[in-house]
């Protein structure tokens, strides 16, 4: 008897024991979790041209265009050196602590990354979501966007969601815009240097806010204007172009949101050359979060 008394208070021990502790992993709540990230570069340089992606093993749909969307998971230093360039030196990253969330998406009315987030869920799967700031232009543009995080197992799934800012419901203003650098082609004029090489038919840009970036990325073929970035910023953007011999006007417009937009207006030709055309703009100074994109039009 009293061996069937002890046998039934272990067995209730262990049942308890195994209620107590037991997880059903299936019960996965829906809840997702923030996860803090830094960014592989400033954004308040407006320039998400300092880093890319390359030797991507890009597929081509029927009319010969890569695929609009294409996303990495860098875990070592390996990868990072494969996939990354920059205009400088590659940030350093510990990747025995993190995992750098990496991709780059194709659109003809995206300008640039307005904003992005990182969530996880209890299985360990993430969400890298990446908006886009919506725009209007003819020209094919490369958006790159870029997230360090906390190391993540090589087992977990990460989701991509690029979706676009919603439009302002007011009209955009027009911005008071001096050209103070000569009109830059493949003839003559000022030009911008330490940015990736850009494709046919793509069109970047970067927001000059301080001599020290007006010295790394502008170089001209005669001498460089003078800006007083106290007072001022420079738009600065480049077209690969087959048939745009020049430029018949330039126009900047800031909308209800503060976002600014670069519009070119190129003059159509019939050059089989394939030129860089560069294009400048100064613009009473802007807030060191605003952000700009380019719009190509003919």
């Amino acid at each position: 008897m009293h061996k069937v008394k002890a046998l039934f208070i272990v067995l209730f021990c262990l049942i308890t024991i195994v209620g107590c502790d037991y997880k059903d992993i299936t019960a996965c709540s829906g809840e997702l979790t923030q996860v803090s990230f830094d960014y592989l570069v400033s954004p308040t340089n407006g320039d998400n041209e300092q880093c890319w992606l390359q030797n991507l093993n890009e597929s081509l749909d029927a009319q010969g265009r890569p695929q609009q969307q294409l996303d990495l998971v860098i875990q070592t230093q390996t990868d990072y050196e494969k996939y990354f360039g920059c205009s400088g030196t590659l940030p350093i990253i510990d990747f025995a602590k993190k995992t750098l969330l990496a991709g780059r998406y194709i659109e003809t009315s995206a300008c640039f990354v307005f904003d992005q987030s990182v969530y996880k869920d209890c299985r360990q799967n993430y969400f890298f979501n990446v908006q886009l700031s919506a725009g209007s232009s003819q020209a094919f543009a490369k958006i790159p966007y870029f997230a360090i995080i906390p190391k993540i197992s090589n087992k977990s799934k990460v989701t991509v969601n690029v979706t676009y800012k919603k439009p302002c419901n007011s009209d955009s203003t027009q911005i008071v815009l001096e050209t103070t650098l000569p009109s830059g082609d493949y003839h003559y004029g000022c030009t911008l240097k330490n940015l990736n090489d850009i494709d046919f038919g793509l069109a970047d840009m970067v927001i000059i806010q301080t001599q020290a970036d007006y010295e790394k990325y502008v170089v001209c073929q005669y001498y460089v204007p003078a800006i007083d970035f106290q007072k001022k910023t420079l738009l600065a953007g480049r077209y690969f172009s087959v048939n745009a011999d020049f430029i018949d006007s330039e126009n900047v417009y800031v909308n209800c949101n503060g976002d600014y937009f670069f519009t070119a207006h190129l003059h159509s030709g019939i050059s089989p050359t394939l030129t860089v055309i560069y294009f400048f703009a100064t613009i009473p100074k802007i807030s060191s979060q605003s952000k700009a994109g380019i719009s190509i039009v003919y």
